[in-house]
């Protein structure tokens, strides 16, 4: 009889080192999303940070006293969403202004061409070895 407990305690044992196991995974799990999850929220303020300091009209700040986090998250996304807008727009504008500061009057009474060897365009003077200009 001592021998059929002996054996209902090592059982007990097993089942509860399994549970205790079990409980320890799930916590790791648990940190890891909470430590992921925190990262977001801080890479995301600090693009917002960002994004606020360096545009020339400022957004209203979200409120410190809203209640959901999610709503707070979504404002400071939406600040980062139009600001990259906005930066895109700038490049783009530039890229503009940038070819339009460098490209070349065509030279009078040379043959004009798309491309160069191979249907590539000519770096450097504008002027292919034979002497006719490109577009």
């Amino acid at each position: 009889q001592v021998h059929k407990y002996q054996n209902e305690l090592e059982r007990l044992k097993a089942m509860s080192k399994l549970g205790r196991d079990d409980e320890e995974a799930r916590q790791v799990r648990d940190n890891d999303v909470n430590r992921e999850t925190g990262q977001i929220i801080m890479a995301i303020r600090n693009l917002y940070t960002r994004c606020t300091n360096t545009q020339k009209s400022k957004k209203k700040p979200f409120h410190n006293n809203w209640v959901n986090n999610a709503k707070k998250l979504d404002w400071c996304l939406s600040v980062i969403r139009d600001r990259l807008v906005d930066l895109n727009d700038v490049k783009e504008q530039f890229k503009e202004k940038l070819v339009k500061e460098t490209e070349l009057p065509p030279i009078p009474g040379a043959k004009v061409s798309v491309g160069g060897v191979g249907g590539e365009k000519s770096k450097g003077s504008g002027v292919k070895e034979e002497g006719s200009a490109f577009l």
